[in-house]
């Protein structure tokens, strides 16, 4: 399992990183489309395993439609977390017009008294876009994951939702 996960983010960078080259233009300067795309995330929090609940946000940088990466902070149960990266690959499907984005996501940080990890799956969905002009568009959707997070000798695991609200200028 561990193989195969590795696998998929090992390819999932690669896809990442040829999608970054596309950016850059033949005399070497940076796209100035490279860093106008963000994703704000304020969510509630419920530990399954100890039946707590908590809150937190997370602002995300979406490098291409396969991976963004970004920074969170939540609490749960007087505990504090902050991610110092988070990284998660990500597929839109689409069924009978609707389009869902399940993911995959990693983060790895500081927790109240020691560094702290968690992984684990995710789906979410755009519901509503405005358009201000042809450069600057808002959408909002719904978010939702399940993780698996080890908080130095604390385990446990939490389900995570809320709105998402994406900025591309």
């Amino acid at each position: 399992m561990k193989k195969i996960l590795a696998s998929i983010l090992v390819g999932a960078a690669l896809l990442a990183c040829k999608s970054h080259a596309q950016a850059i233009t033949s005399t070497n300067t940076l796209s100035l489309n490279m860093a106008r795309d963000w994703v704000a995330i304020p969510y509630v929090k419920y530990d399954i395993t100890d039946h707590k609940f908590g809150y937190g946000a997370a602002a995300l940088y979406k490098v291409n439609d396969f991976l963004w990466t970004g920074f969170r902070a939540d609490r749960l149960d007087g505990q504090d977390t902050t991610a110092g990266v988070q990284a998660q690959i990500q597929a839109t499907v689409t069924c009978d017009n609707v389009s869902f984005t399940p993911f995959l996501e990693a983060s790895v940080g500081l927790g109240s008294s020691s560094l702290y990890g968690s992984t684990g799956p995710g789906l979410y969905t755009m519901l509503y876009n405005h358009k201000f002009s042809n450069s600057v568009v808002f959408n909002v959707g719904v978010i939702a994951d399940y993780e698996h997070t080890i908080n130095g000798s604390q385990n446990y695991n939490a389900f995570n939702a809320g709105p998402l609200l994406n900025l591309s200028f």
